[in-house]
């Protein structure tokens, strides 16, 4: 080994006269790997790298080099002097051929900290990117929830293509008084109701009947008649349509309505505008206006805020649709068409399932809550839409879903004025 280590040693010699520092470097690293049993050789070795060590592009190693001759000349005693076999064979040179002095060992201390200091560029340089990206994120974030620009959102979602209209301009939130709250949501939360008709033919002359094979909620989100509500509750392939009455035949496909009282004439034939393909939500539009809409909110929600849910708690039972309960409409108890507020709180908010956002809450929901506005407590912003509840073990009351605003921000635009 020590021979092999000698042979690499002078043909470093050779490589450095000729102006190869690299190459005379490498082969004195291949001499230090098969010295480890000729301490002399090795610490010439050594002091031979340390020479030469900057005109070979490699100073930053020069410390660890200096640490470990300093080291091996410790534990064997060993000077500069007490080596005439191997110190000065050879000699580096700098650019202009003259030879370059050995340069004295360095103290370990001293070596040690130019280790750990020749490292602090890269580490300064990771500090700043790490600290650009978190303000980049920060504003990404503010942007989207915090509504300083009071607009709902402007562009693009990879997964969804729409035609975008101009940004939504949302309304200054405001405290509703106590007394003017229902009248708001009588007249601003529907009812959904899906109709299918009957006939029957006997003597020459057509009966019908009406009955309701499916409910929801919708609210109102723009003046000239634009409603929200979840795709689910809009969706005609999705409804079991129960078989006829004696004697009756099905008429036609069911219709789709939305009510705002026991009166007939607060009921409106509905036209379906859109069914997300992404999310649980679907836009409808009736033939009225609205005094006082919805506004969505593009606040942060947090976990603890008082929320209310709103929605019309239709439990559907299948009830005979008799001659002389012609029409749909009297079928249904008055109270039907009251909406129902429960009280509650948000438990989480912006929670993943399925790749959606959702926010939990606790306030108490029925199946015709689909559809229907979770608003903030004191100031009727909307802040989800109500999706869906998942009861406990036990089969009671567990988790209420409501679909969170800020994903659906570039489907709406193109809805709202």
């Amino acid at each position: 080994m020590s021979q092999q280590a000698r042979t690499y040693f002078d043909q470093a010699r050779t490589f450095l006269r000729a102006g190869n520092a690299g190459r005379a470097l490498e082969l004195l690293r291949r001499a230090k790997l098969l010295s480890d049993h000729d301490i002399s050789l090795k610490a010439a070795i050594l002091r031979e790298m340390i020479a030469i060590a900057a005109q070979a592009g490699c100073a930053e190693e020069e410390p660890i080099w200096s640490e470990q001759l300093a080291a091996l000349e410790r534990a064997e005693q060993l000077a500069p002097s007490l080596e005439p076999d191997w110190s000065g064979q050879l000699t580096a040179l700098d650019r202009s051929g003259q030879p370059i002095t050995a340069r004295k060992p360095v103290h370990p201390i001293v070596a040690m900290l130019r280790r750990y200091l020749r490292y602090w560029p890269r580490v300064a340089l990771v500090i700043v990117i790490v600290a650009v990206l978190s303000v980049a994120a920060w504003l990404l974030a503010n942007r989207i929830t915090s509504g300083s620009s009071s607009e709902l959102g402007e562009t693009t979602n990879a997964s969804q293509t729409v035609a975008h209209a101009p940004p939504v301009k949302l309304a200054t939130p405001r405290l509703m008084k106590a007394t003017a709250r229902p009248q708001r949501l009588r007249d601003s939360v529907g009812l959904v109701l899906w109709i299918q008709r009957y006939q029957r033919v006997a003597g020459g002359h057509a009966t019908t009947c009406e009955k309701v094979i499916s409910s929801g909620t919708a609210f109102a989100v723009a003046e000239t008649g634009v409603m929200l509500t979840n795709k689910h509750v809009t969706a005609i392939d999705e409804l079991d349509i129960p078989p006829p009455p004696a004697e009756f035949s099905r008429s036609g496909r069911p219709q789709l309505k939305i009510c705002f009282g026991a009166d007939r004439g607060k009921h409106y034939d509905a036209t379906i505008l859109h069914e997300s393909p992404s999310f649980d939500l679907a836009v409808i539009q009736i033939e009225r206006t609205f005094a006082e809409p919805f506004t969505l909110s593009v606040c942060q929600v947090a976990a603890t805020e008082r929320v209310l849910a709103v929605g019309y708690t239709l439990m559907l039972t299948d009830t005979p649709n008799r001659v002389d309960q012609s029409r749909y409409a009297n079928t249904l108890s008055p109270n039907a068409f009251e909406p129902v507020t429960t009280t509650g709180v948000i438990t989480a908010a912006n929670q993943v399932r399925d790749g959606v956002l959702y926010h939990l809450f606790d306030a108490k929901i029925e199946r015709g809550n689909s559809g229907g506005p979770l608003l903030l407590e004191n100031s009727d912003e909307v802040v989800g839409i109500v999706t869906m509840n998942q009861p406990n073990s036990h089969g009671a009351q567990g988790y209420n879903f409501a679909l969170a605003l800020s994903q659906l921000r570039d489907e709406l635009n193109s809805y709202l004025p």
